[in-house]
Parts: structure tokens; sequence; C-alpha cells
């Protein structure tokens, strides 16, 4: 056949003159520089086939033979978009990509597009319109279609290359994105590279271009354009005639360009075991596009000599480039897959409506979003299976927008992969494309481009290319008509691809809030919302539906309580809240936590609360193996830091049946829960059923024939009230939005009440009619489970007391003052190696392993009462406040010289003999101070204008090992003194000093196998465990200081301050890294002072107190200590 049918000359109007004279004048310098571009791609894979023959590169794959689509170039426009073959090497030469490229690429330096992420062969660039190549074969044809219905209208008729290889259009997504760009009309010139093999499979007669019966001339209506790439001119002809096709009638075309694979497919490959020595030979000497385009030159008039001069310049430019690569920097490993979230984002304030009359139900919540989103923003697009009116979806959250947005809001082809796949596209060329999957059970049609091109691609290309599309899939089960196939959630599947959000709401006012934020965010997100829950009256919002704001990440408090914390999200909300209310009737306070937000989840919310109740119990519809449910029962149990208790309630690994009473039964439920929890808490309870047959009021309530039904309008009563009626009885006429429908009677029963007059419209859920049972019978299947309701019978634990307190209202706490004393002997290095006999060590090994230089002992004369006096007389010393007006005296040492009196009574005798008030000693090791001040805010809370002075000592060079190289190094002393004030009138933060927030505090019990600390005066001394020490300080330090900012609704790098506890300078060190901190926030001075346990925040506070940050500032205090214990507090300026 020809190569171009004749009406392709009509179209473009080229006539045998024109196109002789255009042959003629073909310009001799831009064939050259054509072989310039081959022959350096030629290079450029000869260099690299060296390099991993040296070991110094990993793989390689060949593009020798396919040099001819670098012929396209010259007809490319910068508004054109590439989604190029891997063997396109020289086409991305030709397009722009510099040489080097290839080289960072494969090295996999810092340079590279990716930094060194994605496989070596696959490119991209933002700059140049070329996607960002996939690995998985196929995948870049669905979203270069994508970008084609984007650009399609833009000026000067841009197009799209989408190019594939011969065993590529094997693929199912190769006759989805040839389908849509016929269907929908779409710039795309789709060329197939067919060099005959899919790898070692041969293709001929098994592709839609090669069938059985012999070669085939078009494809779904394309006339199918063959041309053979070892011509590299007429290969080029060919490309400029269809490139002025594509823009004239801004169509597609398909092009096939038969090549010859002139190397392996990779250098894992060996082509002679499955190719024949004389094929490849023949191939190597006839099949070679570039010395046939050689000798084409040499007819032209190109001298032989500059042709030799373009090779060997390619030769040296390709060593060179890679030499430069070689030598460049490597990436830092880069685990963050999502983009970060802009500022406009993160300081907006969650809006979630107001109490209203006009109530929004989460079906119209979703859609006036939607509507939102598209007035405000004109590249918002929606895609999705019955979408357009009049259906609107099967859902209806889209009824109404496609009359109002005609060419915005689309019907897809019955085919999930081009759903993701185009909006994957759309995102990538610039619009905001909005995909819908009617059901979750559907998700894994779309995984590989969801899981390999969505949520990949921020990650892979270094954030380069953003993928913003909203994956809107309606989901869950709890309603009849069903089945395993339209009840499924799937979130765990979806959760485990790094780099998208994934939120599940359970009202119209989250819906909106979630579906606003993530139509602003720069990130993919998956909307999954619950079918069930879409027309629920009782889950309704405000109409100011473009106000609502939930940002990722954060959940919500549904309900707060004390005894364990329901954490759930979706259908399982309302049953968490369910739940909780049988609870309170039993004794049970039961806080809920509506997750929200799946992935990521709010770690810090859900962990605060556990450490308040000790016990947790995760709900989901996911199966329970690899749920999400066991991910935040792990991470939970991880950081708690202490025994917790954590159940979870879940779908066992088994679908969901059509059977609805089956389903419910399967599924998570309020009488699971509260059993799990009475379980939990010790207590023994029975279930008592309310259905007690004869007599039993059965209230019907309205259901729609569809699934976006919302109201239904009552046409006839066929019964009137003290009617008698028996089972399956038509007892009256409603319309549906589709269809009239007729209601039944459930059982044998007299009517009640008719609650809904004739010709009125109700919701769904709404009562209709009130039917007493005269015959004891049991319900139909297709009705609801028989709720029943806990009966306490036995209670294994004592109910908890509670202190009472009323706080004072808007009490302010403040750090006023802060002084310190230190062990009268400064000890340095060198002067501790000598006294202890270490004659092996030096003072450089003590600083490398500890950053310790010098610290402070007491001398002989010096004693604990001595030393915390000291400190205290300092304090007071520079302030007008006097001991005298102290209302308690907090002393935390973990070196007492006394059981009793406490430290704290004996420095209030010795300094102020006659002051009455409390005092008490707190041993919580180097936590001591954290420890301190919580003691200190829950006492302030409560007495305006109250005082409290919180002491440290501590004497641990009294109590160490002199054998001990490890230990004896560690430790200094030293007292601190701080005068912690309320001022309940004072809202202003007027009075100087540092406000503080609540302090948070925990523990882990610990036997003293690690980490001990002899009484002062007995035989033993200080003995630990740096190992394991180390790992846990570290750990636990950030996650107290993460759930302290938390708390305040911070975020770590909103810190300017943070003074942890000075351990070793290795553990400063490796809080810094583990948290991602800026170290020159972390102060430090244990090189002055080294470990002085619970005074060594308090001295670099004391020390810097006169240059922390000024008026706003934060600052953070961090410890972790024996015991074990740990605790943060965070202090304003």
């Amino acid at each position: 056949m020809s190569l171009l049918p004749g009406n392709i000359h009509q179209t473009t109007g080229t006539s045998e003159t024109e196109a002789e004279s255009a042959s003629s004048a073909e310009s001799a310098l831009g064939a050259k520089e054509l072989y310039r571009t081959l022959v350096l791609a030629r290079e450029i894979e000869a260099v690299e086939r060296a390099i991993i023959a040296r070991g110094e590169g990993h793989f390689h794959i060949a593009g020798a033979g396919h040099e001819s689509s670098a012929a396209l170039a010259d007809f490319l426009t910068p508004a054109d978009w590439l989604a190029c073959h891997y063997r396109d090497r020289a086409l991305m030469l030709a397009r722009g990509l510099p040489p080097r490229a290839f080289f960072d690429a494969l090295f996999g330096n810092d340079a590279s597009t990716s930094q060194g992420r994605q496989m070596n062969v696959m490119h991209s660039s933002r700059a140049l319109n070329m996607m960002s190549m996939p690995v998985s074969v196929g995948n870049n044809l669905l979203p270069a279609v994508g970008a084609a219905s984007v650009i399609k209208d833009q000026p000067d008729a841009p197009l799209v290359y989408a190019s594939v290889g011969d065993g590529g259009v094997q693929q199912g997504d190769f006759f989805e994105a040839v389908g849509e760009a016929v269907r929908s009309h779409l710039p795309v010139l789709f060329l197939v590279q067919n060099n005959g093999y899919a790898l070692s499979t041969t293709t001929l007669g098994k592709t839609f271009f090669s069938l059985p019966n012999g070669e085939a001339e078009e494809f779904l209506g394309l006339p199918i354009h063959r041309f053979d790439g070892v011509d590299v001119l007429a290969s080029r002809e060919l490309f400029g005639k269809l490139t002025k096709h594509i823009r004239h009638t801004r169509g597609p075309a398909i092009a096939l360009m038969r090549v010859e694979r002139l190397g392996s497919h990779s250098n894992a490959d060996d082509q002679t075991l499955y190719r024949t020595a004389e094929d490849l030979a023949e191939n190597a000497r006839f099949r070679d596009p570039i010395p046939h385009l050689r000798e084409q030159l040499i007819d032209l008039g190109i001298a032989d000599s500059d042709l030799l001069a373009i090779e060997s310049e390619a030769k040296d430019h390709a060593r060179a480039e890679a030499e430069l690569a070689r030598t460049a920097a490597m990436p830092k490993l880069c685990l963050e897959s999502r983009e970060p979230l802009h500022a406009d984002y993160l300081q907006r304030d969650e809006y979630r409506g107001q109490v209203t009359t006009q109530a929004v139900t989460m079906r119209d919540a979703i859609r006036d979003s939607l509507l939102d989103a598209l007035q405000r923003d004109s590249t918002v697009k929606l895609l999705g299976e019955d979408i357009e009116d009049p259906k609107g979806d099967v859902f209806g959250v889209c009824k109404g927008l496609s009359t109002q947005f005609p060419g915005r809001v689309v019907n897809s082809a019955l085919a999930e992969c081009s759903i993701m796949g185009l909006t994957i596209g759309q995102a990538l060329a610039g619009a905001r494309p909005v995909a819908f999957i009617q059901f979750a059970d559907f998700l894994p049609l779309v995984q590989n481009l969801y899981h390999n091109e969505l949520a990949s691609m921020f990650w892979r290309t270094a954030g380069e290319w953003r993928c913003p599309v909203v994956l809107m899939v309606s989901c869950g089960g709890y309603r009849g008509g069903t089945g395993p196939f339209h009840t499924q959630t799937m979130e765990a599947m979806l959760a485990h691809s790094p780099g998208v959000d994934i939120v599940m709401p359970s009202t119209a006012a989250d819906a909106a809030g979630l579906l606003n934020a993530a139509l602003r965010s720069p990130r993919p997100t998956v909307f999954l919302y619950p079918k069930n829950l879409i027309n629920d009256s009782t889950r309704v919002t405000s109409p100011d539906i473009a106000k609502h704001w939930v940002p990722v990440a954060r959940s919500r408090t549904v309900r707060e309580g004390s005894d364990v914390t329901l954490v759930g999200w979706g259908n399982t909300v309302p049953i968490c809240e369910e739940s909780a209310t049988l609870l309170e009737d039993l004794g049970v306070s039961a806080e809920v936590i509506d997750l929200r937000s799946i992935s990521p989840w709010d770690e810090a919310a859900v962990l605060a609360s556990v450490r308040r109740t000790k016990r947790l119990i995760v709900t989901h519809e996911d199966n329970r193996f690899a749920g999400v449910g066991a991910e935040v029962a792990s991470q939970i149990a991880e950081a708690a830091g202490e025994p917790v208790q954590i159940r979870r309630v879940t779908r066992p690994d088994a679908f969901a049946p059509f059977n609805l009473a089956n389903q419910l039964a399967m599924l998570p439920s309020a009488e699971k829960i509260v059993t799990a929890a009475a379980e939990m808490i010790g207590l023994k309870i029975s279930w008592q059923s309310d259905d007690d047959g004869d007599g039993e009021i059965e209230t019907i309530t309205a259901m729609g024939v569809g699934a976006s039904d919302d109201t239904i309008n009552l046409v006839e009563w066929l019964v009137q009230e003290g009617e008698a009626v028996t089972p399956d009885q038509v007892i009256a006429i409603f319309e549906a939005e589709k269809a009239a429908a007729e209601l039944f009677s459930p059982c044998h029963a007299v009517v009640e009440k008719v609650i809904v007059a004739e010709g009125e419209s109700v919701r769904i859920g709404e009562p209709l009619i009130e039917l007493r049972r005269t015959e004891s019978s049991a319900k139909s299947a297709s009705q609801q489970i028989i709720k029943r309701r806990p009966i306490l019978l036995e209670s294994k634990q004592s109910p908890a007391t509670e202190l009472s307190v009323k706080p004072v209202a808007n009490a302010t706490i403040r750090l006023t003052a802060i002084a310190a004393a230190h062990g009268h002997e400064k000890v340095t290095n060198e002067q501790l190696l000598e006294r202890f006999n270490f004659p092996d060590k030096d003072s450089a090994e003590i600083i490398k392993m500890t950053g310790i230089e010098s610290r402070n002992w007491a001398t002989s004369d010096q004693t604990m009462l001595g030393l915390a006096s000291e400190a205290v007389e300092k304090l007071f010393a520079g302030i007008e406040d006097t001991i005298d007006q102290v209302d308690l005296v907090i002393c935390a040492t973990t070196t007492p010289d006394k059981g009793t009196p406490s430290l704290a009574m004996r420095v209030l005798h010795q300094l102020a003999p006659e002051r009455e008030c409390p005092g008490y000693d707190i041993s919580a090791a180097c936590s001591g101070y954290l420890y301190g001040l919580q003691a200190a805010h829950d006492f302030l809370q409560t007495r305006p204008k109250g005082r409290v002075l919180l002491i440290t000592a501590e004497m641990l060079s009294r109590v160490i090992d002199p054998e001990d190289y490890n230990t004896a190094i560690l430790f200094g002393d030293g007292a601190t003194a701080t005068l912690i004030k309320a001022d309940a009138s004072d809202s202003n933060g007027n009075e100087p000093g540092l406000r503080m927030e609540s302090p948070v505090i925990s523990g882990r019990g610990e036997s003293g196998e690690y980490l001990r600390v002899p009484l002062m005066g007995s035989s033993e001394a200080i003995a630990m465990h740096g190992k394991q020490v180390f790992h846990d300080a570290v750990s636990r330090m950030a996650t107290t200081l993460r759930e302290a900012c938390a708390k305040q609704n911070l975020e770590l790098n909103d810190l300017d301050v943070i003074i942890p506890h000075q351990a070793n300078q290795r553990i400063l060190r490796a809080l810094g890294k583990r948290m991602r901190l800026d170290h020159a926030k972390i102060w430090e001075n244990i090189h002055l002072y080294g470990n002085t346990s619970s005074c060594s925040i308090p001295i670099c506070l004391a020390e810097n107190w006169d240059k922390l940050p000024d008026n706003g500032g934060k600052i953070a205090l961090v410890a972790f200590g024996g015991g074990f214990t740990f605790g943060a507090a965070l202090l304003h300026s």
C-alpha cells in the first residue's frame, strides 16, 4: 500500500510538484545536523555500554536502529508534548535533552532529572513538555491522550507524540488510548516502532497491524501509515506530512515505523539466544539507519571529511559528558513522596459549616463543592461514567453540572483504566481533573496507573511534575442491593501507594471541607465517600459549601471520653458514636475520633487520646488482614511509650454477601465494638433485644428505587389506620426520581399511624408509617438486623475517681525567673583521665563520643542542701519576689542525700523558716524538670497569683564508678531554681518571662536493667546500657516533642529554639536528624557542664535567658530519663 493515502494529500494540499520542490529544497545542512544527532545518540549508547562493562553502571537499553524517530523533531513546536518510547534516545536529543542527561541518569547522580530515583532509561523534562517515561510498557499512552484533550484547542495547534513498541501495542492501554483519541478526535500522533520483537517474542501476526490473516490497513478507522525507519530522510518527509495533517484536522494518526533492533533488548538480555547469527549480521549490514543516512549525505554533496569530523566530535562529546556525570555529586535519599502543601493551604482555618435550618446532605455537599470548583477554576474538568445529565452520576453527585459546564463535565468510556490514565495526562498538562470511579470495587482495574504513575509522579521526577488528580470513589456497605463487588472500601490498597492523599468523610461538612481542600491541593487525592451516608439527613451541613475547609491529615474528635478511644472513618464513625452512647449506659466514657484522613493520618491526635484512655479500638469496613487499622494499631503501640490495650473491629477476611442480613452481620457494628470495649475494661455484659415480637411497633422508612434517590413522593396509601395487613401486602405507591414503586408490609400487623400524607415528599430514611405487629415472626432477610442493648452483669474494676478541680478562667502560667549554681570544681577531660587513670584514652575521644570538654563537680565541702540553696538565693537576689511568697516548693533530684525530710522542705526551712506551704521531691531522673513543670502548671491552674518554686539539684559525681569509663566521663553536678507564676487576670502576656503550655509527660516502666542511679552513700554506682538508652532517648524525645507540638497545632518547623536534655551530643545530633530539624535551633551547652540530669535543661535555659527570641518566639524543652521517663513542654516568649 502507499505510505500515505490520497485523502492525506488532499487534506494537506500538497501536489507532486510541490513535493518535488520541497524535496529539492531540502537543506543539506539540516540533514547534516540530523546526522549529528543520530551519531551522538549512537555514541552515547556505546559509552553507556562501556561504563556498564567497567562495573560503574547497572542498566542500559538498546536504541540502535530506532534513531529515525529523531526526524520528527524538525516538525515539533515548543507547545507540542512528547510521551516517548524508551528507545527514543535520538528523538530526545533532537528535542533538546542535553547529552549529559543520559549519563547523569545512568550514574543516578544528583544532577539527573529524577535525582537518582527513576530508572536511568526513563527520562523527562517539564521544560521540553517531555512527559516522565513509565517503566510499565504502554503506560505512557493514556496520559498522552489525556494531555491531548487539554491542549487540543490551544493556539498554534499543538499535538502529542505517543510512541510505543510493537510489543507494547498488545497492552490494553493501547487499544483504549487509540479508541479515546478517535472517539474524542484528539491531536495525537501514535508512532509504533516495529522491530518485530517483544523482547524475545516475535510479534508477526500478533498485533493490530499484523494479523494472523495478513497486514491491516487501518485501525479503528485510522489509516496505518507504514514506512521504513532505515531511510531517515523518507521518514522525515512522512513525519512532516503527518504533523501537518494532525495540526490541520486536530485528529489522531497512526504511523508504523519498521526498524531493526541492532542490539540486545538490554544489557540483561542476549539476543543471540533467540536470533540467528545470519539475521543479526544482515541487519547490521543493511538495516542500520546511520550508514544509510551517511550515504545519502554524500549524495547530497556533504564532504566525507565533514562527516568524519561529526563522528569524531560525537565520540569526544559523549566521553566528556560521561566523565562530568561520573564525578557529579550523589543524591541524598528522599523519603518524601508527597509535594509539600503551600502556605495558603496550611494557614487556612478549618470550617465545617454552622447550625442552620437549611440542611445540605453529603450528596449535595459534594455536588456543590464540585460546582464551586468549576466556577472558580477554568482548568477543572470532570471525567467519569454516567456523570453527564440527565443521570448526573449513579449517586447524583454531578447532577446539573454538565448542563452548566458542557465540555468540562464529560462521560467517559466504560473503561476505568481510561478514566485514570486520561486524567493523569490532563493533570500533567496543567488541568485540575476530577476522575470518577463508580465503586471502590473497580479500583483494582486502575491499580497499575494509580500506583505506578499517579502516586509516583512527584517523587520519581524530583518534584518537576505534579499530578493533582482528585479521584472520586463511592464505597462501603450497609446497604441493600450491593453484594461482594459493590461494598468494598479498598483504602488499605490505596494507602499502600506512597504519594497520594486518601480521605473518607462521614458527614456532609467533612465531605465539603475535604473535597474543597483536595481541589486546591498540589497533590493527588483519593476521595472515598460512603454511599450509605450520602443521603443521611442526620449528618448534614450548612449551605455555605464553598467556605468549608478541612485540611488533610487532621482528625476530628467527635466525642470526648476518658476510658477508651474509638477510631473510625466513613461508615464506621456513626457506629462508633452509637457505641459510645451504649457504653455510656454501662458507665464507660468513650472518646470517638473520626480519622477523616487515612493517609496521611493524624497520629498525634490519636496518640494523645490513647495516652489518656490507655485503650484503643480501631474499626473499619476493609479487610482485617493488612488493613489500615493494623497500621494505626502498630504505630500507636510503637509510639505510646506505655502499656495500652488495642483491638480491631473490622470486616473479616471474606467478601461481603449480597444477603443484607448476612452482610450486616459480618461488618463492624456497635454490638461488636461495645463487646470489645467491655472485654478490655473488664465488664461482663449480656445483650437484650428490644424485639419482643407480638405488639412491637414496626416503623417503615422511605427507601429509594435507585442509588441516587434522596427523596420520594408518597402518591397513594392503600391502607388506613386500624386496618390489618399481611406480609408482602402492598400498602402504598410512591414515586422516586426515575420510577414509581410499591411499598410492602413486612409482617402481620395493624396500621398504628400514617405519618406522611399523600402527595408529600420525604427524604430517604425518614419514617412513613407505623405498624403494630400482631404475630411473632422473624423479620424478612431484607430488613435490618434487630438492635440490641447491653446489660451490665459484673464489673471487675472500680470506677476511676478524678480530682475535680475547676481551673482558673484564662489563667496564664509563666516562668518568670531562673538561676543556676554549679559544683565548685571545674574538671577538664585531661584532669578526669589523669584522676581516674585511663591511660589509653584522650580528651579528643571523649569529645567525639559525648561532646563534653569539661564538667563541674561538687567539692568536698558542698552538700545537696547547700548547692540547692545557692541556686535559690541567686534566683531571688535578682528579682522583687521573695521566697516568703512561694505557695509550693518542688524539688526534682536523682541523687537525694536523705529520704526525709525532702530536699524541698529543707531548702524552705533554711531560707524561709517561718514560711508554711506544701513542698515535696520528685524522682523522674533527667525528665525531672519537665515533670516539675507539669506539677507546677496543674497546681497554678487553680490558684490565681500563685507562685511555685521549682528546684533541681544533682550530685552525680558522688555516685559514678571511677572504673567505668563510659559513665565516669559523662556526669556533672549542679542545681537550678525557677520561679513559676500564675496570673489569671492577665491574658495579654504582659508578665515578664516565658508563657508555658501544659507539658506533655509520660513514662514506660523499667527495672533498672538499662539505667540506674543508686542512693547516695551506697556501695553501688551509676550503671547504664548505652546503646539501648541511646535508641530509646532519641525515639521518645522525638515522639514526645511531636505530640507537644500537635497539642498546640504547631509543626516542628514552627519552633525557634529547642532545648533538649543535655545527655550526650550524639543523642542531640541524632534527634535533630531524625526530626529533620535545623541544628542551629537546637541549643547545646553539654561541652561545658556534661550531663547534669534534671539540671541540664534549666542550666541551658538560665545561661541563655537573655538570648531567647523576642515576643512570639516558640521554645521547646524535651527530655528522656531513667525510669524510663520522658516529656516535653512548649514556652512562648
